[in-house]
């Protein structure tokens, strides 16, 4: 201090140009620039009024990186994970957050700090990584998180569990008997989960792999019955006859024998011939006013199914729909309605499964030689299986195996349901 007190202490951080003058021997310097030069100098002045000389040096400033504190995983399905990130900027703000689920092989970005990987595959461990980099492209360390998706599900229990809510949500009922609703007394009564309505969600891509399903290979789901899902085409493969030779035994239908489980399942490799289940198919059939003249669809399953003119079956992949299947694929405040009258405007409209063309149904009329088949109007009616006349569409209908597993999809047109199977085999 010389002679004097020293009594005020002077800061430069800018080579002199302007100063800063405090009475303690130490100052911060605020609001600097990350990464920058700054030419600092300080000199004092005593009680005399006398100055020292100035001291200097030059410093540069830290830049500080963002940073990653924490990566979480969320909302975990058999096939998406929901990655979370807690992240700080540094000297900048952060700008976008990188998400790997292949242990950094490769990497998509965002500029949210949550990311839902999809088409994952069931029951796989997956190491997840995250960075962050800032506005000025300064990275963050990455950070780590493993996560394991769901075993697969089954699509029966996927429909099941995951899509009926109650009845009428997601245009699914539950055939338990005891429904709350309009013509829930009208319910099948046989633990089924069948969908009804307009057009619910309820498509299968079946036979393709394809990004986009093409249209021959959608399928609709009738319904779930016990452990198995029944799907039907959702357009005609043509226009048959149930049979040319004037019989309705369904065992003897050149339809049956040679085209829908000869041409038509032959067009499916192993792949996929595999996942459909054999099925024991009703084919007693039984008369006009015990399926759709004064009867409504609950009288028509009974008759069909439960109790039809003859206990006749038949062992095979593919079918055609029921006429019950139809009856109840419209509303339920149809199910009430004889499905001779299923051509309503307000039934048909309601109806899933009506395509406004004349289509065969696999169930015979026992008291002659016709078939039930849907009219272009949408209601139910007989017609012999061997005119001119009886050149009908033709909607192949099957069974998924039990162990036929969900993979994605909503269900919609345009996101069907993916399915795979690793433990079908040919049979």
């Amino acid at each position: 201090p010389g002679d004097g007190s020293i009594v005020s202490y002077h800061y430069s951080r800018d080579n002199g140009s302007n100063y800063t003058t405090t009475s303690s021997n130490s100052y911060t310097f605020s609001g600097l620039t990350s990464g920058a030069t700054y030419y600092l100098r300080v000199y004092v002045t005593d009680s005399n009024g006398r100055t020292s000389s100035v001291a200097t040096r030059t410093q540069a400033t830290t830049y500080v990186n963002p940073s990653v504190s924490n990566v979480t995983a969320s909302n975990i399905t058999n096939d998406s994970v929901t990655i979370n990130v807690s992240a700080s900027g540094g000297s900048n703000s952060i700008s976008r957050y990188y998400y790997s689920s292949n242990n950094g092989s490769t990497w998509v970005n965002s500029t949210s700090s949550s990311y839902t990987f999809t088409n994952l595959s069931p029951g796989t461990t997956y190491n997840f990584k995250v960075y962050v980099t800032d506005t000025a492209g300064h990275q963050s360390s990455q950070k780590s998180v493993s996560a394991t998706t769901d075993n697969p599900i089954t699509l029966a229990d996927y429909i099941k569990e995951e899509v009926y809510q109650g009845d009428g949500v997601n245009g699914l009922y539950y055939h338990d008997g005891e429904g709350s609703y309009t013509n829930a007394n009208q319910e099948a009564g046989d633990n089924s989960y069948r969908y009804a309505g307009a057009n619910p969600n309820n498509y299968v891509c079946f036979g393709s792999d394809a990004a986009i399903c093409p249209n021959h290979n959608l399928y609709r789901i009738i319904g779930v019955f016990g452990d198995r899902v029944k799907l039907i085409m959702s357009i005609s493969i043509g226009n048959y006859a149930w049979s040319e030779s004037g019989s309705n035994i369904w065992s003897s239908s050149p339809l049956n024998t040679d085209v829908l489980n000869g041409t038509y399942l032959n067009e499916f490799d192993n792949t996929w011939s595999s996942k459909i289940a054999t099925t024991s198919w009703k084919v007693g059939g039984n008369t006009s006013s015990n399926i759709y003249n004064f009867v409504p669809v609950k009288q028509t399953y009974q008759n069909e199914i439960v109790s039809p003119a003859e206990s006749t079956t038949y062992s095979a992949k593919i079918g055609l729909m029921y006429v019950s299947d139809y009856g109840y694929a419209t509303s339920p405040s149809n199910w009430n309605i004889d499905l001779y009258d299923y051509g309503s405007t307000t039934v048909k409209n309601n109806n899933w499964m009506y395509m406004g063309n004349q289509e065969w149904t696999i169930t015979r009329r026992s008291d002659n030689n016709y078939a039930f088949m849907v009219l272009n109007s949408g209601g139910i009616t007989g017609q012999t299986v061997n005119t001119f006349l009886s050149f009908l569409n033709v909607r192949p209908t099957f069974y998924l195996k039990p162990e036929v597993t969900y993979v994605s999809g909503d269900g919609s047109q345009s996101s069907p349901y993916r399915i795979e199977c690793t433990t079908c085999t040919a049979d």
